[in-house]
């Protein structure tokens, strides 16, 4: 069922922090309708519901009922540590469940994106080499990115070797690095695309991003085509794409070095993914997080009002043959245990790769 896709640019995909800690609510908070609604979502808007179904689901799905039914008569700490046990049963790096901030932005029970905070920036070593550094692919990142490369377009056209280092990366939207993907790509790219549940939560979220005032008009007319064909679906899951479109390409530069680590994760591996269909990029550094193989997160509000559900709508088309998540993407290079400044390793990796 793979399909042949360029990228998946629109929906968000939204990383927490590598270690989920139990936030407490307040004492009046109540577990039980939060337990009901997690166990509902999980069956029927998550992308990995899979997980949940079958002979091989069959021991996770007794073991989320009985912790979500030990979770009914709690309240507060309590509630939330059991809900969290609850999320832990799945192999999924995304998912979980956190109390909202005063940073959340919530409109309809349903927080965008997170809050973007971070250095991104271009700098040149010498005549031949430019550092791109990208610390987040957030939405709000994205006029910053497509801004630098503006910035610096005339020399960056003629800079034969780039390092783009997304160590600590977190992810955010694919969209986010659309204006890189020219830079760095010799042909197409080919990579299994991913699909949603068809039911109404996760289309009437679809139509509710598309409303946004941030969304331009292609990609909203992309989401409402998307919400058509789930309401028009016959089967349980959609294709997030039904065409696939050319890329276009740049002479410059030659050869990019790709820096990652333990910390890049969801839509930040997804662009090493798309990077490394390039034949003129190597990937540098050490394995990623391992957080894509479910993504594109609505995070809705529970029932108390004192708790979000990050849940992954989508799920790729790689599984179960593939697994990301399970140990991340290995490097091409693995840096060396004890190297102080990866980004002149990497720079080394090129020089070595261009000397004759």
């Amino acid at each position: 069922m793979a399909s042949r896709f360029p990228t998946l640019p629109v929906l968000v995909l939204v990383l927490g922090a590598a270690t989920v800690h139990a936030q407490a609510s307040p004492e009046g908070a109540p577990c039980a309708a939060g337990a009901a609604a997690i166990g509902d979502l999980l069956r029927s808007d998550y992308g990995g519901r899979g997980l949940l179904e079958g002979t091989a689901g069959a021991e996770r799905a007794a073991a989320l009922d009985r912790v979500l039914r030990a979770a009914a008569p709690l309240h507060g700490a309590d509630c939330d540590r059991q809900l969290h046990a609850a999320t832990a049963l799945f192999p999924d790096g995304h998912i979980r469940v956190a109390a909202p901030t005063p940073s959340d932005r919530v409109r309809g029970g349903v927080r965008r994106f997170s809050p973007w905070s971070g250095e991104t920036g271009v700098r040149f070593v010498g005549d031949s080499a430019a550092v791109v550094r990208i610390r987040a692919f957030a939405l709000e990142a994205k006029p910053v990115i497509d801004g630098l490369l503006a910035a610096h377009a005339d020399r960056l056209a003629v800079t034969p070797y780039w390092v783009v280092d997304v160590t600590t990366n977190g992810g955010g939207a694919d969209r986010s690095f659309e204006g890189l993907r020219p830079y760095l790509a010799t042909g197409p790219v080919r990579l299994p695309g991913a699909e949603i549940p068809a039911t109404s939560g996760n289309t009437a979220f679809i139509v509710e991003t598309a409303a946004e005032g941030w969304v331009g008009d292609e990609t909203r007319a992309w989401l409402l085509g998307l919400a058509g064909r789930i309401d028009a679906a016959e089967t349980p899951f959609v294709s997030l794409f039904d065409e696939s479109s050319p890329m276009s390409t740049l002479p410059f530069p030659r050869a990019v070095a790709v820096l990652a680590d333990a910390a890049t994760a969801s839509a930040a591996e997804e662009f090493v993914l798309v990077a490394r269909e390039s034949a003129k990029v190597v990937v540098v550094g050490a394995s990623t997080r391992g957080a894509l193989d479910y993504s594109n997160v609505r995070d809705v509000a529970l029932p108390s009002g004192t708790r979000t559900l990050s849940l992954p709508m989508t799920r790729r088309m790689w599984l179960p043959e593939t697994l990301v998540d399970a140990a991340g993407l290995a490097p091409d290079v693995w840096v060396p245990e004890g190297v102080p400044d990866w980004t002149a390793f990497a720079l080394g990796v090129l020089a070595g790769r261009a000397a004759p």
